[in-house]
């Protein structure tokens, strides 16, 4: 019976609508795309990439011999953010889409276009099999109403037993009991034999995602006896990497050599290895989730009749959203035709197919990763070839860190830490300017010393961002029980106060240890209840943007000091629009 798709989804039918003649075809016999994305497979994971603790993966590495490595790709470092870039080409913000999405999430916005529109108005038949995870907005036929004209998978992050396992299939729920990497491919094998002319596909592996299991023993080689995936995780993620390469293999062999010359492969991780199974140099917490290179930089290998060199290596720095761009080249589509130009823009990907061809200065000059929810980040991150800023929002206290990635490729010593060199300086200021580019929402960072009371240094931190138009709110929390009064002092300065300079020294009122950071020009009240406060509309006048204004929390607590009085570090706030 024909799935009816939700009335939400006429705006897509008419973005379709209009999309369907101007799209041009340069070849005759249009070459096959198949992208596979297998789920939380860093570039450590992958034996073609060289490291010495990667699993067997013959058959990937195989596809980077008859095609094109790329060695600095990146991706957001969650799930969600990687594959909502990909399939839109542009920053997973614009999606509403940044972090890894919970159960029963709506995901990303309803007019997001994926690639799946050009590629069927140019007369492709699409079909996505596996993982989709990027909400379900419309229900099981989510996939489909975002173009998609065949799905079989998962709708969520997984399934808790690979063995058995709901499984959607254009919008109706079975059970499936077959093994779900197989079941994935079968389906895939057996789509891909009906179709008639060109083709795209989207194979979403559920591996090597956890939960750690043991795969079908033939799909993998190793030694599980006796071992608990739970307290012994990297065996089992070995073989799990080893039956995704295994069942890959399987498909690729599967499409007969005519097919498979006029198809391009493209192979590439949606975020780094997991935290509990990565191994050094890598660390826990420099892996998934992270916004350094363990939790983004990630294998993207490319094969197929658009690379013409096969067994080359890429060094450019490319990102998940450049997928999108250069996949409709791969195919010879033009994107975007004048209809929908306004819907289709920003296009944020950097279209990379003169790589393929063995041109050189393809490689973008920075990219941009993000990352929310997760309790490793929480933030943004722009990396250029030399060097990393990262900025934390939410999780961990709201700070920037700033690295030189050819001194230390695995950031750590965060150079805002103390004086930089003429040439660190410099980058750090490009490197501002680049991100006026991608985003420029406003930023609030801690800065100074505070001083502590029982439950020790009082936290101060914005709860929206300082921005144009809207209403600035602050938080203070990390406070003691025995706290009776809170306020915030407000400034225009961080440097002078009154005629002193700042930091200025509170020792004399006998609060030992405390500074005042910020100018005294306005003081403002703070719930006790809650540490709520702060609440600052900030015009709707452009001449505001990026200035500057500070803040620093006061949290009276009895018996604290002889002030009884105990202050937050300050708080800078940079106006965004």
């Amino acid at each position: 019976m024909p799935v009816a798709f939700p009335s939400a989804t006429r705006v897509l039918a008419a973005i379709a609508g209009l999309i369907l003649a101007p799209f041009a075809v340069a070849q005759t016999t249009p070459p096959n795309l198949l992208l596979i994305v297998p789920d939380d497979l860093g570039i450590d994971a992958v034996g073609c990439y060289g490291w010495p603790t990667a699993a067997a993966t013959p058959n990937l590495d195989a596809l980077a011999q008859s095609g094109m490595r790329f060695t600095h790709c990146f991706v957001n470092p969650a799930c969600s953010p990687t594959r909502a870039a990909i399939l839109t080409g542009r920053y997973a913000f614009r999606s509403d889409c940044t972090g890894a999405l919970s159960q029963g999430a709506l995901g990303m916005v309803a007019d997001a276009l994926t690639i799946a529109a050009p590629l069927n108005a140019a007369g492709y038949q699409t079909a996505m099999i596996g993982k989709w995870h990027l909400g379900n907005r419309f229900g099981n036929v989510t996939p489909g109403a975002y173009g998609w004209s065949h799905f079989e998978g998962v709708l969520d992050s997984g399934v808790a037993n690979p063995y058995q396992w709901p499984k959607i299939t254009n919008g109706l729920v079975s059970t499936c009991t077959q093994y779900i990497m197989t079941d994935q491919v079968d389906s895939a094998i057996s789509w891909i034999q009906s179709q008639t002319g060109p083709w795209a596909l989207v194979l979403t592996p559920t591996l090597p995602h956890v939960p750690f299991h043991t795969p079908p023993a033939n799909l993998h080689t190793q030694n599980l006896a006796g071992l608990n995936p739970v307290t012994t995780p990297r065996p089992f993620f070995e073989a799990m990497v080893q039956a995704m390469d295994n069942e890959v293999g399987r498909l690729l062999a599967s499409i007969g050599p005519t097919t498979l010359a006029n198809t391009n492969v493209v192979v590439i991780g949606d975020n780094g290895t997991d935290g509990a199974v990565a191994l050094p140099p890598l660390s826990s917490t420099r892996a998934k989730g992270s916004m350094h290179d363990g939790g983004s930089r990630v294998p993207l290998i490319v094969r197929g009749p658009a690379v013409a060199n096969p067994g080359t290596v890429a060094t450019e720095m490319v990102n998940a959203i450049d997928l999108f761009p250069t996949m409709l080249a791969m195919c010879g589509i033009s994107f975007p035709p004048p209809p929908i130009a306004s819907a289709a823009a920003p296009l944020d990907g950097q279209g990379f197919a003169a790589a393929l061809t063995g041109q050189t200065g393809y490689g973008r000059p920075y990219v941009y990763n993000e990352i929310s929810s997760c309790p490793l980040g929480d933030g943004y991150t722009i990396r250029t070839a030399t060097h990393r800023l990262v900025r934390y929002e939410q999780n961990q206290p709201q700070h920037q860190e700033f690295y030189n990635l050819v001194t230390d490729p695995y950031a750590t010593t965060n150079l805002l830490g103390g004086s930089m060199s003429p040439a660190d300086q410099a980058a750090f200021q490009q490197i501002m300017a680049t991100l006026q580019t991608v985003r420029s929402d406003g930023w609030g960072e801690l800065f100074g010393n505070g001083c502590s009371g029982n439950a020790g240094v009082p936290l101060l931190r914005w709860q929206t961002r300082p921005q144009i138009g809207h209403t600035f709110v602050a938080y203070m929390g990390n406070l003691s029980a025995n706290c009776f009064n809170l306020m915030g002092v407000l400034g225009l300065s961080r440097t002078a106060s009154l005629g002193n300079a700042l930091p200025l020294s509170l020792d004399a009122l006998g609060m030992t240890g405390c500074n005042l950071n910020v100018s005294l020009d306005l003081i403002v009240p703070i719930w006790v209840q809650n540490g709520f406060g702060v609440y600052l509309p900030i015009p709707d006048a452009p001449a505001l943007y990026q200035l500057e204004f500070y803040l620093q929390g006061i949290a009276y607590e009895t018996g604290a000091n002889p002030a009884s009085a105990v202050l937050s570090r300050g708080l800078r706030c940079v106006i965004g629009n």
